[in-house]
């Protein structure tokens, strides 16, 4: 008894084992885990640091690559539907109007330190073509003159198409409704010339518009008054608008060509008198070089009138001058509205692209084109391989396409004028050449405009395709003279043109833009 109390007590009073702990103690045991060290905490942050900022990398990669995707399918696109409708609008050309090319180089530096293009050295060539042809078919207006659900639009089956780049008022004042019935509408003085590369400031008016009377007897329709002066300064190239601008060609009265009820087609599309600038009749006519309007009260048999008796003579240089003065010009176009009346908004009807730096167009001949016999039977050359006056010798297989245009001879374009091509090819036809006899005169085709730091080569194609023996006066074939005249103004028409164009996306997320380019063939004449 005895030696068992003993044992316990040895029992009771044993040590704790090493390793527990007593309640409210502050050891802990040998086996728990350890934290950090800053050294080791600092590391474990970089690392991370590292590990996002290389996430990062790689999703703004992933996003810009798509962004570029996303663009570039944009502007092909876009480039698609610019060809298409270029394509469309020339199967239906009308040999019974003019066809004007006007191939226009612009100085990159031609504000100073402003360069068009900060992308380009300030050398750089920009180029802003400019094409203008009659179509047939039906077109329509896009605008109704009325409001919404009262009228139909106006359509016509001949219209006159211009493709090139246009200018920008942005900021100018919106449309300004006087009441119900009309209104004012503001825009660049009729005899100020603006350019898609324009500074400074220009003359403004404030133009009248009816856009509610049926025959336009409401108000002195298009009067204007002045409206001070705003500023042109221009965007740069890569945000000019490319412009498809139409304008459908309808006379419905017989009344004077200067009076209101010709600005009104079928009582419903708002009309401009004449497709002429300044009409020797009708007076200014600016409205489709301000892009208010969509049709014009000058149907084709007036347009070859009143380009046929310019300066009251029969004289192709006189012709040719006033297609190019009156007829060929950039007109204004807006990416946005400034309001929403349709006044203003018919400002963004003819934008094809809202991005284009550049806008070349190329032309060229067919061999044979040109090629005839006199009365005589006197054989006269066109265009050949061979230089040799028909029909002494066939002309050779056709070889490289020679393009005419702006010279580029990084491109292999030249003018049409042009005798030391790279391959010593000088087939043209020159009636001024006696050795070889042609019918085709460089003078009739081609003019040149040099000047500082913009150039242009103007190229127009007249009446007369098919009587290179025309009598220069009468209009009548001389079969006593038995020669071709330059005076008569002997203008075969291009029998394709090479468009190329540069186009950038709003985002300017491609570097350059994409350049695009396509071959149309004109249709002949029948």
């Amino acid at each position: 008894m005895h030696e068992s109390y003993a044992h316990v007590s040895s029992v009771i009073l044993k040590p704790p084992l090493r390793g527990l702990q007593r309640r409210g103690a502050c050891t802990t045991s040998a086996n728990a885990p350890r934290a950090f060290t800053l050294t080791e905490l600092l590391i474990a942050v970089a690392i991370l640091v590292i590990v996002i900022l290389a996430s990062a990398r790689i999703f703004g990669t992933a996003s810009k690559i798509t962004g570029i995707g996303q663009a570039t399918t944009d502007v092909m696109t876009e480039a698609s539907v610019i060809e298409r409708q270029i394509r469309s609008d020339l199967s239906k050309l009308s040999h019974e109007g003019i066809f004007a090319i006007r191939c226009v180089s612009v100085r990159n530096d031609v504000n100073g330190n402003a360069l068009l293009n900060p992308e380009l050295e300030p050398d750089a060539l920009i180029r802003a073509d400019q094409l203008v042809f009659f179509a047939n078919g039906v077109e329509s207006a896009q605008s109704s003159r009325q409001g919404r659900n009262r009228n139909n639009k106006g359509q016509s089956t001949s219209a006159f198409v211009y493709y090139g780049h246009a200018f920008q008022l942005p900021d100018a004042r919106p449309y300004d409704a006087d009441g119900v019935f009309d209104g004012d509408s503001f825009d660049a003085a009729p005899n100020v010339t603006v350019f898609p590369w324009s500074t400074g400031s220009i003359a403004m008016v404030r133009t009248k518009f009816d856009t509610v009377g049926s025959n336009g007897n409401g108000t002195d329709t298009f009067s204007r008054s002045n409206a001070g002066t705003h500023p042109i300064q221009q965007p740069g190239a890569r945000q000019w608008l490319l412009a498809r601008q139409t304008a459908i060609l309808g006379d419905d009265d017989s009344t004077e060509d200067n009076r209101n009820s010709k600005t009104v087609y079928l009582g419903q599309t708002t009309a401009a008198r004449s497709i002429f600038l300044n009409d020797p009749i009708s007076g200014f006519s600016p409205q489709l070089r301000d892009g208010r309007v969509e049709a014009a009260a000058t149907e084709l048999p007036e347009v070859r009138t009143r380009i046929l008796n310019a300066a009251n003579t029969w004289d192709w240089e006189a012709q040719r001058q006033r297609i190019l003065d009156q007829l060929v010009y950039y007109p204004r176009a807006e990416r946005t509205a400034p309001s929403m009346h349709r006044v203003d908004q018919a400002l963004t009807n003819a934008v094809i692209a809202s991005g284009c730096s550049s806008f070349k167009i190329d032309w060229t001949y067919d061999l044979g084109v040109g090629e005839a016999f006199n009365a005589a039977g006197t054989g006269y050359i066109g265009i050949s391989n061979s230089g040799t006056a028909i029909p002494s010798a066939a002309y050779e297989p056709a070889g490289e396409i020679r393009w005419f245009g702006y010279p580029d001879a990084r491109r292999g374009v030249f003018p049409f004028g042009f005798t030391n091509w790279p391959d010593g090819w000088d087939g043209r036809s020159d009636g001024s050449d006696a050795g070889n006899p042609g019918t085709i005169w460089v003078d009739n085709i081609e003019q040149f405009v040099s000047g500082t730091s913009v150039e242009q080569y103007n190229y127009v194609f007249g009446f007369n395709q098919t009587r290179p023996f025309e009598h220069p006066m009468s209009g009548l074939p001389d079969e006593s003279f038995g020669i071709p005249d330059i005076d008569a103004g002997f203008t075969p028409w291009p029998s394709a043109l090479r468009i190329t164009m540069t186009l950038h996306d709003p985002g300017a997320k491609l570097e350059g833009g994409r350049e695009f380019q396509f071959i149309v063939r004109l249709p002949k004449r029948q």
